[in-house]
């Protein structure tokens, strides 16, 4: 990779951190809890212990990440 590649790299992960950063400092995260609400629905349908032979552990530290990332919203 060269010097120009390098910069451009570099400038495309600087927008994706400054249009993460702009959503997470919001007023109205209504975008985030939707993003985090879809990933939980996701992994709860993956891991339910009444569906497919899910896991039970995997259930309670998945409902632990949704409470932590929701309740640390900005």
């Amino acid at each position: 990779m060269d010097k120009r590649e390098k910069e451009h790299e570099f400038n495309r992960r600087k927008s994706y951190e400054d249009y993460i950063e702009s959503i997470c400092n919001k007023s109205d995260n209504t975008f985030l809890k939707e993003i985090i609400n879809t990933g939980y629905k996701t992994l709860a349908k993956k891991y339910h212990p009444d569906i497919n032979g899910g896991d039970s552990s995997k259930m309670v530290e998945l409902n632990k990440a949704k409470e932590i990332l929701l309740n640390n919203i900005i």
